[in-house]
């Protein structure tokens, strides 16, 4: 994923264990530019909100009944 201020690698990935499935995501943030350590920690926040939620819509959808 790319904005105008940084990229965002994600990956999944899906482990069996103990007879449960986990699935864990990783981002990894990479910035264009050199930023104000408090702008820096607004996006850093946003973003992490924004995956937060996004998983968590993921995790429902996934455990819902079919």
């Amino acid at each position: 994923l790319e904005s105008e201020s940084h990229t965002a690698d994600v990956s999944f990935v899906l482990k069996q264990e103990s007879g449960k499935t986990l699935l864990t995501q990783n981002v990894e943030l990479h910035f264009k530019n050199e930023l104000d350590e408090t702008v820096l920690d607004t996006i850093k926040k946003g973003i992490t909100n924004q995956t937060r939620s996004e998983f968590a819509q993921l995790k429902r959808l996934c455990e819902q009944d079919i």
